[in-house]
């Protein structure tokens, strides 16, 4: 099992090694310190544990996991972590309860986008065909405006025939 210090998480999640510390000392992050020297080390498990409940920072350790190669999270791992999870809730994806348990594995990723490609897809498709559709109806009512048009000169010419006849009479 992997291990991380304040710093490698700090520098995974973008943010300052004081408030991995505070994560620590809160109890949201556990750790282990063996010594004072040593500094505290955190477990790939607890690190995993502390993402589940915060997708902000999951979302983060996503983005950075590739640029720091940290092995353990991903690579060389058959199951993706919380990382990799906390993207999928920042774009709405997921239940609270596959949150609770936030392990899904590369082909159940893989399936999560083929279905999203589907459905992205089906909406496209349905919205051009709805695009279709009120193009009809824009024509059609384009040539009831003309119709109504060419009627409403046809009587203001019969009304001033009819006019012209009263006149001369």
């Amino acid at each position: 099992m992997n291990t991380y210090t304040v710093k490698e998480i700090a520098d995974m999640l973008k943010t300052n090694p004081e408030t991995v510390r505070r994560w620590i000392r809160l109890g949201k992050l556990e750790a282990d310190q063996s010594s004072r020297k040593g500094g505290n080390v955190v477990s790939e498990q607890s690190l995993n544990r502390f993402l589940k409940t915060t997708p902000k920072y999951a979302g983060i350790a996503a983005s950075t996991i590739g640029l720091l190669g940290i092995p353990g999270l991903i690579a060389g791992v058959p199951i993706l972590t919380a990382t990799l999870l906390g993207t999928m809730v920042a774009q709405k994806s997921i239940t609270e309860e596959r949150l609770k348990n936030a392990q899904i594995s590369v082909s159940e990723m893989l399936k999560f986008i083929d279905t999203s490609i589907k459905s992205s897809e089906k909406t496209i498709s349905a919205k051009k065909e709805e695009i279709s559709k009120l193009d009809l109806e824009i024509k059609a009512e384009e040539n009831h405006v003309q119709e109504l048009r060419a009627l409403k000169e046809k009587l203001k010419l019969q009304r001033s025939q009819v006019s012209s006849d009263r006149e001369e009479k």
